[in-house]
């Protein structure tokens, strides 16, 4: 904290000794003292100021409590597929765009998908730069903002347990089917999934339901914060194609909205989108070879009829490069190739 009042003071005294000041602070987390002193100068000078940085601590519930009603947090995730293709000098914001460059977005999807979204993974050129940093990227998340952060002295099972959740996004899991794999206890386990989703290495959706109990009891689903580190660190395999598209739209969902949901109602529906009082979405994913065209029923059951109260939701099915709209028992839905409903094009947004 003295550190920072001594740079302040050199600043005010030496370079701008009255009016505004914008200070940029970052990695700030690792100045003892830091909040306090922002706390401070906020309330007694006339000083507007950003904190950034890469670890969880910045969101902890220690930071929030020291700063109440003086702060507005934003979260930056990795690169959206619209910023990753404007890395490559690629814009896409019309059909036409869409349409006249389709096989140049449709490989920089792939490439999306294999090596994610972290803007210093997609300036690499080589594979194995891109690959190498992914690792150092999940080796600083699980050691610096979860193994001392928390204490946690069972670094085996808090890795394997991590390794565990990213080889199965998207696949419904529990605490109690975790604790059984792995012969720790509920605790245990309760306290290993809460610090892997505080770290922002893992998303945890849960399922939509009036009863809070319900939700609690129905279990949840991992989704990673990024692809490449998913398939970095993953017993990964080809077959896990379906599965990584769908952590793709979660985590694009999850920028565009507050509230997502997966629903089990007889039939599943991979996300349901709520704004305000109202589901506005019904999301289901199907990536199959571009040379099928034929939808298993299995993928519109959860579309045949609506959710009570939500008649008005729009039903989407997110495809490979199929592009149709389908009219069922519950209305039509509107079947959306994943580059398209990444960039916005048709809807998605």
């Amino acid at each position: 904290m003295e550190l920072l009042e001594q740079i302040y003071r050199t600043y005010r005294d030496r370079v701008q000794p009255e009016g505004k000041c914008w200070l940029f602070m970052d990695e700030v987390q690792n100045v003892p003292g830091w909040e306090s002193w922002v706390r401070g100068r906020s309330e007694t000078e006339d000083i507007k100021i950003f904190v950034t940085g890469s670890s969880s601590q910045m969101l902890s519930r220690e930071f929030g409590t020291k700063l109440t009603g003086r702060h507005v947090s934003l979260e930056v995730y990795p690169l959206s597929f619209q910023e990753f293709l404007r890395f490559s000098n690629l814009e896409v914001g019309t059909e036409l765009d869409f349409m006249s460059r389709k096989a140049t977005v449709r490989k920089s999807f792939g490439d999306y998908l294999k090596y994610g979204g972290f803007p210093e993974v997609v300036l690499q050129k080589s594979a194995y730069d891109k690959e190498l940093l992914l690792k150092n990227y999940f080796e600083d998340l699980l050691y610096r903002d979860i193994v001392t952060r928390y204490e946690i002295r069972d670094v085996s099972n808090l890795r394997n347990l991590a390794v565990y959740l990213l080889t199965n996004v998207a696949k419904l899991t529990s605490i109690t089917k975790l604790k059984n794999n792995f012969s720790i206890s509920q605790d245990k386990t309760e306290n290993y999934v809460s610090a892997t989703m505080e770290s922002y290495l893992l998303f945890q959706l849960q399922m939509f339901s009036y009863s809070l109990k319900s939700t609690m009891r129905a279990g949840f689903k991992p989704y990673a914060i990024d692809t490449g580190l998913r398939n970095r660190v993953a017993f990964a395999f080809s077959e896990d194609m379906g599965w990584l598209v769908e952590n793709v739209v979660f985590c694009h969902l999850k920028r565009q909205h507050e509230e997502v949901y997966y629903h089990s109602d007889g039939s599943d529906t991979d996300f349901v989108v709520k704004e305000g009082m109202k589901i506005t979405k019904r999301i289901q994913v199907w990536y199959e070879d571009v040379s099928v065209n034929s939808i298993p029923d299995r993928e519109l059951a959860c579309f045949q009829k609506p959710l009570k109260g939500h008649e008005d939701s729009e039903s989407i099915l997110v495809t490979n490069d199929f592009e149709e709209v389908i009219d069922t028992a519950g209305g039509r839905v509107q079947c959306i190739p994943v580059a398209k409903f990444l960039l916005g094009l048709g809807t998605g947004r």
